[in-house]
């Protein structure tokens, strides 16, 4: 599950992670589920809908620590960040900081 904590914010890359047999993307309001690996597309059935999504995604790194305490600093060099866990924050668990490759768009 580390692993899928890790990822979950970013898009595949093909340098970075081995190719699975099928990758579906859902990114569009309707037709096919298109299988970007294979030819494996599929069409949503039942009472499936779709519904857009404000989730940030994109190309980038995540990196996870173990919140071994709280009142202490975390660094994140993987992504370069930083956070001071203040006495009421967790004491246990984990944290993920994912770091993307984003691009500024400006409408006049």
């Amino acid at each position: 599950m580390m692993k899928s904590r890790l990822l979950r914010h970013l898009v595949k890359s093909r340098s970075s992670n081995p190719v699975p047999d099928h990758y579906y993307q859902f990114n569009q309001d309707q037709g096919d589920v298109l299988d970007r690996i294979g030819y494996l597309h599929g069409k949503a059935s039942g009472s499936s809908s779709r519904t857009s999504s404000t989730v940030p995604v994109g190309k980038g790194r995540s990196q996870i620590k173990e919140l071994a305490g709280a009142g202490r600093k975390l660094e994140f060099d993987d992504v370069d960040f930083s956070i001071n866990m203040n006495a009421n924050a967790p004491s246990s668990g984990q944290l993920v900081v994912s770091r993307l490759k984003t691009y500024r768009i400006s409408f006049l």
